[in-house]
């Protein structure tokens, strides 16, 4: 496991050149293939079910390229044993309170140290907001922002953007 994260972490750019903009990378998903034909992107895609989407996000080109050679790199049974640990790790919350336990404390010695561990009402309401949050979103927009005051802030926002363009434009030096 240790070697095929050591390896993916060779392909993924430098923390510097990670801004939104150059990683927002478009790809009509029949184009993948082409991108890294060492890869089944036509199996992954229908297994991830992302079928019907006419495009992917390859947010960093130069390791799509390589993923597939990298794939070919290790045996299956340590690609068995690396999604299944990915698997037990992200399921760790859901699971009993001794394997979330055991995940921190793995976590918290080696892996990512990240302060205390949170209750387990603070975890419960960060699980929720991140399975629901949108939906709930939603349903508080609908209910509590009606369409016209939408567009009284897009109005907002223009004239905040076009204020600092102005500023910006303005600076001497």
């Amino acid at each position: 496991m240790f070697a095929i994260e050591a390896r993916l972490a060779e392909l993924h750019w430098p923390a510097e050149d990670r801004d939104m903009k150059k990683l927002y990378n478009m790809v009509p998903a029949a184009q993948l293939a082409s991108l890294a034909p060492d890869f089944a992107w036509p199996r992954y895609i229908d297994a991830a079910g992302l079928g019907a989407r006419p495009e992917l996000m390859a947010a960093q080109p130069s390791y799509v390229k390589q993923i597939g050679a990298i794939v070919g790199e290790f045996p299956l049974a340590a690609w068995k044993d690396y999604l299944r640990y990915h698997a037990l790790n992200e399921a760790s919350p859901w699971l009993s309170s001794e394997f979330e336990r055991a995940n921190f404390e793995f976590m918290q010695r080696g892996v990512r140290p990240r302060g205390t561990r949170r209750r387990s009402g603070k975890r419960a309401v960060r699980a929720i907001d991140a399975l629901a949050g949108e939906a709930v979103g939603q349903v508080y927009v609908e209910r509590y922002f009606p369409a016209d005051h939408k567009q009284a802030m897009l109005e907002l926002v223009g004239n905040l953007l076009e204020a600092f363009r102005a500023g910006i434009t303005e600076l001497s030096g």
